[in-house]
């Protein structure tokens, strides 16, 4: 009978353990709600050229950010809107991708969506954020690739970014374990990093790469290097995040190789990317954003997806069968802010306009300095694009380089896009075509634009200016010489 009373009181205990934390019985229950909290940000983006908005939405330990990127492209207004992008803050530091459906008002029809992909990097503190952007297109005729720097300020809200980065920033001292990337590694090792830790206090400015290399290492001296190209550029941006001495504005140094990349590999602000020489160092698939650091002595072999997206110093480079599908975005290069490109070669580089390079929008101080490059072969798809060789608009310079056998619609060599400002001096064109106007160069309404001590030699135009087609107010051609050049120039004001 005692036995029985106790199975009693244990059965009636467990019964109101339940009662009370089951909510049976009326207004005992306890809920736990997981509450959120936001903050709202505007933002600017290359000196006016785009601008938005978003709201980070923070739920429990998950960040989530919602909103709209605007960007002015070539006189079209694209609009990006996003829901539910991913987001990741670890201290001062901020970044996100998001995808969706871009419309661009007035576009032609059948190009007015597209889907895009937008990755977002920089820093949000106290209320205020900068950093970097990468917009990618999928529909043929836009854009593949739109890269630049962003500006922002918190409207309202708190509590997800930071308002004290004190101790939240990561500092010199701190130890950072790396792990093996998996992405696209170089061909002929399977082994593509390292998966020891390092002390980024060992970080003396470069990072060093050679996927020869029997053993592989932290990639801070020459004989500890890394063995693939994506690792190194993940170790970069870890050290770049890091606010350690010297991350703003380290190097990748490449000794040999080839580099398959299946993604765009995006360097930090400010990094550069250099190959011991061109003819050692091979990089191909689908190459590299460059944020105002320097490439120099390496080949690009067969990039797919523009070589090289961004700004900054190109030299001593050389670009073969490098295309893109996806708009005027040059088949090689891809420029969207003062850059210098020099003693680099371009051999049968091809897209839909620009077939090596097109320069986007780049603001009235900022220029692009093209000088002692070869250009042979280059065209746009099928000969129905614009600029065989280079499409633009203000603010370049090209100089002392070589066109041979570049072709397109208009501008079998270069095209220049309603350009206010701009030199084409020294320059060679040899059996340049285009199916319309300007067999060498075509200028669509220009002004103060100087063509001088140019030659062209056999280039022809089915339409008019076999050698220069130029319309606008304020241009000079001088000091230049038309051999066999079908219909010489066409000049319009």
């Amino acid at each position: 009978m005692r036995g029985f009373k106790l199975f009693i009181l244990l059965f009636l205990a467990v019964i109101s353990f339940i009662i009370v934390n089951c909510g049976g019985g009326g207004g005992g229950s306890t809920t736990n709600i997981e509450t959120s909290i936001t903050e709202n940000w505007t933002h600017d983006a290359d000196s006016g050229q785009g601008a938005g908005r978003w709201m980070l939405t923070k739920n429990g330990q998950t960040t989530t950010g919602s909103g709209e990127w605007n960007y002015s492209y070539n006189g079209y207004d694209i609009s990006c809107p996003f829901t539910n992008a991913p987001v990741t803050i670890s201290g001062s530091s901020i970044s996100f991708t998001a995808t969706g459906t871009a419309t661009a008002v007035g576009a032609p029809a059948g190009y007015g969506t597209s889907s895009f992909n937008l990755a977002v990097t920089g820093l949000a503190v106290n209320g205020e954020g900068n950093g970097d952007f990468n917009i990618s297109f999928t529909t043929n005729g836009w854009p593949s690739g739109l890269v630049g720097k962003w500006s922002s300020t918190r409207t309202s809200g708190s509590g997800i970014t930071v308002d004290d980065a004190g101790s939240d920033v990561t500092t010199s001292e701190s130890t950072i374990e790396n792990t093996t990337t998996t992405t696209a590694q170089p061909e002929g090792n399977a082994n593509s990093g390292s998966n020891e830790s390092y002390d980024i206090n060992d970080f003396n400015g470069y990072i060093y790469v050679n996927y020869t290399s029997t053993t592989s290492g932290n990639g801070f001296t020459p004989q500890s290097p890394m063995l693939s190209l994506n690792a190194a550029v993940a170790r970069a941006t870890e050290i770049a995040r890091s606010n350690a001495p010297g991350s703003n504005n380290g190097t990748i140094f490449i000794f040999e190789g080839r580099h398959n990349l299946s993604d765009k590999e995006s360097l930090p602000h400010n990094w550069s990317l250099l190959g011991v020489s061109r003819e050692k160092v091979f990089i191909s698939g689908a190459g590299i954003v460059l944020f105002g650091g320097e490439v120099s002595d390496i080949t690009f072999n067969n990039c797919n997806q523009t070589a090289i997206n961004g700004y900054g110093s190109i030299n001593r480079c050389a670009f073969n069968y490098c295309s893109s599908a996806e708009g005027f975005d040059g088949g090689a290069l891809q420029i969207n802010g003062s850059s210098q490109i020099t003693n680099c070669s371009f051999n049968n580089c091809t897209a839909l306009g620009g077939g090596a390079i097109t320069v986007g929008y780049i603001s009235a101080s900022e220029t692009v300095v093209i000088a002692d490059c070869i250009f042979e072969s280059c065209s746009t798809f099928e000969g129905i694009g614009w600029g065989g060789a280079i499409y633009g608009g203000s603010g370049l310079s090209i100089t002392n380089c070589t066109f041979d056998n570049c072709e397109a619609y208009g501008g079998g060599a270069i095209y220049l896009s309603s350009p206010s400002r701009g030199k084409i001096s020294s320059c060679t064109f040899i059996d340049c075509s285009a199916s319309y106007d300007g067999g060498g160069i075509h200028i669509s309404d220009g002004k103060d634009i100087n063509i001088e001590d140019c030659t062209f030699n056999n280039c022809k135009a089915d339409g008019s200016g076999g050698g220069v087609s130029c319309n606008g107010i304020n241009n000079i051609i001088e000091n230049c010489s038309f051999f066999e050049a079908l219909r010489y120039f066409k000049w319009v004001t």
